[in-house]
């Protein structure tokens, strides 16, 4: 940035009065740069003091071009974060626009709002000179790609800031903004909407999350979700409540853990696998907290943690505190809500897909890492079966089955998650 200053000084002969123009040029070289021309004027004793020059607004992101633009693939949805910046000496109003070249395109705040009448940035230096918005934009086009092209207005702070009629306005979005998107469940695979991972060129994008009608998204619903702002995953529905959604992650989030590792029975509970979902979940911020108590919070009607069989738990043969967490277990209950038995690919075909041999039961994707030896073949669910020595899983041949809690006994986990509609 060059600063050049010139003084020029002139008498007016007729008033005798020194009239002092400071003319302040500001030149920036830098692609995406616009201006406003400001001045300002204060008089005193006799003084005219007058300031001229050019105001520049300034905007980025990584997840722009160099243009600050975005092309965005038909059904596609994407989450930015773009910053304004204030490269003036002064305090300045700026605000955010967009333009389009398709009338399918949706951009909205995440969370934070820019009005268009725009914020006061502080001068340049100081810690309030910038503000970072995230902002959702998806292309509801079936077959047409989208580009997307941001751009900033800028203007003294005390003055309100208008949009021109080519410039488009951002809005809030009223829905979860982290819901990238959803799609309707349809494990066919000569069907015209065939989706079972939810990145079949067939999948059909539904707006079910839009309604707060409970069953609105129908168990088995895949849902892409950023769990953090750069961290996306892919999940699938177990239950619509209506307002929040409660959903499993497509793949184990951790791999071969123990049911508990300091002992041979399961009447502790799952400390182990527990402690280490919790850990590898803490930081997704977008999911909304689960307080759960296990021998007291009731799953499909049902409060008990230990199981005789499939569906039929009628004992706490553990409980434990209430936990304040962002990912727990499946539980037993909830997993016959969606047919598993103990019968081989009794549970939808999502439940055991990308586990190791799951090709073998009706799966198209297979977990073939090994860990301590052993292959990604199950997951726990929350549940002891009756007798305190065996743990409910879920295994890659679709089935509800238990095996011993001993701490060589090594199975993964799915995240089950809540969140908003």
């Amino acid at each position: 940035m060059k600063l050049k200053y010139y003084l020029k000084k002139n008498i007016n002969i007729k008033t005798g009065y020194l009239i002092a123009i400071i003319i302040t040029s500001i030149l920036i070289v830098s692609c995406g740069f616009s201006y406003a021309i400001f001045s300002v004027h204060n008089e005193s004793k006799g003084a005219l003091n007058i300031v001229a020059g050019n105001l520049y607004s300034y905007i980025t992101s990584q997840d722009l071009d160099k243009n600050n633009s975005i092309a965005l693939e038909p059904n596609n949805t994407v989450i930015i974060n773009v910053k304004l910046m204030n490269v003036n000496s002064i305090k300045v109003k700026s605000n955010l626009y967009y333009e389009t070249n398709s009338q399918d395109v949706l951009v909205s705040y995440v969370d934070e709002v820019i009005e268009r009448t725009g914020i006061v940035l502080d001068a340049n230096g100081t810690e309030q000179d910038s503000k970072e918005v995230a902002i959702r934009i998806s292309n509801n086009s079936d077959n047409e790609v989208a580009t997307v092209t941001f751009d900033s207005s800028v203007g003294l702070a005390t003055v309100d800031l208008n949009f021109t009629t080519d410039q488009l306005e951002i809005t809030k979005y009223d829905s979860n903004p982290y819901i990238v998107n959803a799609y309707n469940y349809d494990d066919n695979s000569i069907a015209d909407d065939y989706c079972l991972t939810g990145e079949e060129t067939t999948c059909k994008v539904s707006d079910c999350y839009n309604s707060k009608v409970a069953g609105s998204c129908p168990s088995g619903t895949i849902i892409k979700y950023k769990v953090t702002n750069q961290l996306e995953k892919i999940f699938y529905v177990i239950e619509d409540k209506g307002s929040k959604i409660v959903m499993q992650q497509r793949e184990n989030t951790i791999t071969n853990v123990a049911w508990n590792e300091t002992s041979t029975t399961t009447n502790q509970g799952p400390l182990t696998v527990l402690a280490k979902l919790e850990m590898a979940t803490k930081d997704w911020v977008n999911v909304l907290e689960q307080i759960y108590t296990m021998g007291t919070t009731v799953f499909n009607n049902n409060k008990f943690t230990s199981c005789s069989t499939y569906n039929t738990c009628s004992s706490n043969e553990y409980t434990l505190t209430e936990k304040k967490v962002k990912a727990r277990l499946i539980t037993v209950q909830e997993a016959s809500l969606l047919s598993c038995s103990d019968s081989i690919n009794s549970c939808p075909r999502w439940m055991n897909n990308y586990l190791h041999l799951s090709k073998n039961y009706n799966g198209t994707e297979e977990d073939n890492l090994i860990v301590s030896n052993q292959y990604n073949i199950g997951y726990w669910t929350m549940n002891s079966q009756t007798g305190g020595k065996t743990a409910y899983y879920l295994n890659n041949a679709g089935m509800l089955t238990s095996d011993n809690g001993e701490p060589t006994k090594l199975y993964g986990a799915r995240a089950v998650i809540t969140v908003n509609k």
